[in-house]
């Protein structure tokens, strides 16, 4: 017979908490590509599980809609990770008095992966940028010498795709012992500015490719601008056809953009 505070939201609409979650993440500083992929997420599940009030949120349910989407094992964990967000947030605001799915665990998605990646050998990645440097055609405004040195950087940082397109001048140090690039909390995964030490050779590489353009980009420019960061992995297997480097080994494995990451 005893009732919790929180019970007063059970028969309110989730659409409005989701709108409110969707302003706690933004206040957060999560990009709007997050925010939005998020929602979408939380939404395709709940609507499954025809979770229209809070009351209908149950973990069989929500267990079944997952189940019941039609994708790999991997993004249905995806998509468990962000209604598991929004319900312990739903928790934490008062708004639940328990969060309904912190008994949720996820599936294993390694015998599902359907795409694995290879890291590249050194002889290989050598190969990718001597080959690439001496390139006549451009891509999305990237010339051959561009593209060499996104490579070098994006083996030797570990950085993402959109993280290297934030990258300007005042990313770089070269002059630090050692030299470091940073990226900014706006464009870092982990939401927090993150400073990456680089090997003296890898800041000597991209200080002489710099020197050597003939517009130098202005502050706040991007070093590698242009919209080639949607084409990312199509233009590094254009890269990789000319360096005689093949986009898949024996086992199937792929040597895509964030392959480079691996190195």
């Amino acid at each position: 017979g005893l009732t919790h505070p929180a019970d007063r939201h059970l028969l309110e609409e989730v659409e409005t908490h989701l709108e409110d979650f969707q302003h706690e993440l933004i206040a957060r500083g999560r990009t709007r590509k997050h925010v939005k992929l998020t929602l979408r997420r939380i939404k395709a599940v709940l609507e499954r599980a025809r979770c229209k009030r809070l009351a209908d949120i149950r973990p069989q349910a929500v267990r079944d809609a997952l189940l019941a989407l039609p994708v790999a094992i991997e993004t249905r964990n995806h998509h468990l990770i962000a209604c598991k967000a929004f319900t312990r947030w739903l928790w934490r605001q008062g708004r639940m008095a328990e969060d309904p799915l912190v008994g949720l665990g996820r599936w294993n998605a390694e015998p599902d992966r359907r795409v694995h990646r290879r890291a590249l050998t050194q002889e290989e990645l050598g190969r990718l940028i001597a080959t690439t440097k001496n390139s006549p055609w451009t891509f999305r405004g990237l010339s051959g010498p561009d593209r060499a040195a996104l490579y070098v950087a994006a083996a030797y940082t570990g950085l993402r795709v959109s993280e290297l397109a934030s990258l300007t001048r005042a990313s770089l140090a070269f002059q630090g012992d050692p030299p470091t690039v940073t990226v900014s909390a706006a464009y870092s995964k982990h939401r927090r500015q993150d400073v990456i030490p680089i090997p003296p050779w890898v800041a000597e590489y991209l200080q002489q490719w710099l020197s050597k353009r003939q517009v130098l980009p202005g502050p706040g420019v991007p070093l590698w601008p242009g919209g080639w960061k949607g084409r990312a992995a199509f233009m590094l297997r254009q890269d990789l056809e000319a360096a005689g480097i093949p986009f898949l080994d024996q086992s199937g494995n792929r040597a895509d953009f964030h392959a480079l990451r691996a190195f």
